[in-house]
């Protein structure tokens, strides 16, 4: 075969490979980019799934610490909420969920101001009322997700789940909220008054529950020294 006959099949082979190229090799991407998009959704629904069965332990877990709460008598026989015992029990096992999924929450420390000149001036029934009132009030303000406790006389807390930057602000100000409507609507001879102390739990640097709550407690009393002094230059 000559020399040209040569180069004019070489050329020929090149100009049908380039053809077939033109013709399928768009195809071809297109296959390969279908078969990642699938296995990348395959991929995805599985952490989905994974996700939603961690939730759903989480769920599980939940209520059967609540089933043990309700055995143990964890509960505040005259407000319904959670006592000092059940609330450290539920606080410890959301502290833990927070930190597993690098969530922010924050504890609330609230004192119910002048309960004792409400037992002294008014009698301890009207004192019982004022702190199931502030358990009524709490229970309003906050979400069912959220736990709420009276740790012991006129001591309250609450550990509020998934907060924002700006979450402690805003529950100060959506409690006090709460309290004013509440006095503007009340039938009894006194207006219930809280100090309130807010500390955040950073997801990147956890502390320890009873941390969280001194920080809250500290708060709580700056509050009310802050009130004191207000009403003192008066």
């Amino acid at each position: 075969m000559s020399e040209f006959n040569i180069n004019r099949r070489r050329n020929g082979n090149v100009s049908e490979a380039a053809g077939l190229f033109e013709r399928y090799g768009f195809e071809e991407e297109v296959r390969r980019l279908k078969q990642t998009l699938e296995r990348r959704v395959i991929e995805r629904t599985a952490q989905l799934e994974a996700a939603n069965q961690e939730l759903e332990k989480e769920i599980a877990e939940r209520k059967w610490v609540e089933a043990e709460l309700r055995n143990l008598a964890l509960i505040d026989d005259l407000t319904g909420l959670y006592n000092r015992r059940g609330f450290l029990t539920l606080a410890e096992q959301q502290w833990k969920l927070a930190h597993r999924m690098a969530s922010g929450l924050a504890l609330v420390y609230a004192d119910l101001d002048g309960l004792k000149w409400i037992n002294d001036t008014f009698g301890h029934d009207q004192g019982s009322a004022a702190l199931r009132q502030t358990a009524e009030i709490l229970k309003e303000t906050f979400r069912d997700s959220d736990i709420i406790a009276r740790l012991g006389g006129d001591e309250f807390t609450v550990l509020v789940m998934e907060i924002s930057i700006h979450s402690p602000e805003i529950i100060a100000s959506r409690l006090q909220a709460k309290l004013t409507d509440y006095n503007a609507q009340r039938t009894h001879p006194y207006e219930l008054s809280l100090s309130v102390g807010v500390a955040s739990l950073d997801p990147q640097s956890p502390i320890p529950i009873e941390e969280l709550i001194a920080k809250a407690d500290e708060k709580m009393y700056e509050h009310k020294r802050s009130r004191q002094n207000s009403l003192a230059a008066k």
